[in-house]
């Protein structure tokens, strides 16, 4: 199964000649919430497998989401009985939110798997919350700022020695809440740089033994006064002979694109389109400051292959006087 890395087998003589009904299997607890550990903790579980048939179950296969592994499981189980099957994860071979799979196939291609969840929370000694990024948007002018925190789970008291990060588009902030224990970082994006989308490294040097290095991501987009959502069109893929069949689906593949100017009453637009078979409709927003633009297909244009081209605007802006969207998707002849 695609996903699961690890496969242990463990293969076992079917001891019937068939079986003669479905299976009747009971798993009490399927799912398994360790809850939240520290980073190097070893956990186990047991998930009870009851077999209510009155033929044996045969396990022919077990796999599991790596780094979950097998500590036992039976090749079968009698009539009326139960199977244990155990597994372990080495939780310093993970971090962050873990889902964790274990799937049991059975010797009987008729006998649906058996599907079972290890799932829960791994901390580091230096846990950053909510999370070891920030996501900061802002408008050319504006500022905003974001904060995280790093908590300290070891006995030592931690100090941070220093926070490095590429200099002139952003500017950081370090707070102590309680010392030793924990600090706060915050992020201030203030909209002068430069524009778009950018990801950049923060890094954050401890007195930590075991955690010495924090990495941070730091996510940052800077939009222009004038500006598009989102800024690109994907129309996706879909069949003609769905179309035909249906043209309602012309509708279902209708995109919205926005169009801002913001603050900004009086704003105007003229939309042109260099792709075949796009329509366009253009209506301007209550308060005067954005257009929505509902984006749908011409049938009569539509044939099968790639859609490529964009969606050219024109603005009254003396700063922005034109944008331009990139517009994709792909046509199939048939499903």
């Amino acid at each position: 199964m695609k996903g699961l890395g690890l496969i242990i087998c463990l293969v076992a003589a079917a001891t019937s000649a068939g079986i003669a009904r479905a299976p009747q299997v009971v798993v009490a607890d399927s799912d398994f919430d360790f809850g939240r550990v520290l980073s190097g903790t070893l956990v186990e579980h047991q998930f009870v497998v009851k077999n209510e048939r009155d033929v044996p179950l045969v396990i022919d296969e077990v796999r599991l989401t790596p780094p979950l592994t097998l500590v036992g499981a039976p090749s079968s189980v009698a009539a009326g009985a139960h199977g244990v099957v155990s597994v372990r994860l080495d939780t310093s071979k993970a971090t962050g939110l873990f889902e964790g799979r274990i799937v049991l196939s059975m010797a009987d291609p008729d006998e649906p798997n058996i599907n079972l969840a290890v799932t829960g929370t791994v901390y580091q000694t230096v846990e950053v919350v909510p999370r070891p990024a920030f996501f900061v948007v802002t408008e050319r002018g504006q500022t905003q700022e974001q904060s995280i925190e790093l908590i300290n789970h070891e006995s030592n008291p931690l100090e941070i020695k220093s926070v490095d990060y590429p200099q002139g588009h952003f500017a950081t902030r370090l707070e102590t809440i309680e010392a030793g224990k924990r600090y706060r970082l915050t992020l201030r994006l203030d909209g002068t740089g430069e524009s778009g989308r950018r990801t950049d490294p923060i890094v954050v040097t401890t007195t930590s033994r075991t955690t010495p290095v924090v990495k941070i991501a730091a996510n940052t987009f800077v939009r222009e006064r004038v500006y598009t959502f989102p800024d690109s069109v994907d129309l996706g893929s879909f069949p003609l002979n769905a179309i035909d069949a249906d043209p309602a689906w012309l509708e279902k593949l209708a995109q919205t694109l926005m169009v801002y100017r913001k603050s900004a009453a009086g704003f105007d637009v003229k939309v042109t389109t260099d792709v075949e078979g796009l329509d366009i409709r253009a209506v301007r927003g209550p308060q005067g400051d954005r257009w929505q633009l509902t984006i749908t297909l011409k049938r009569e244009s539509l044939k099968p292959g790639r859609v490529t081209g964009s969606i050219f605007i024109e603005t009254n802006d003396p700063e922005f006087p034109r944008l331009r969207v990139p517009v994709s998707g792909l046509v199939i002849a048939k499903l």
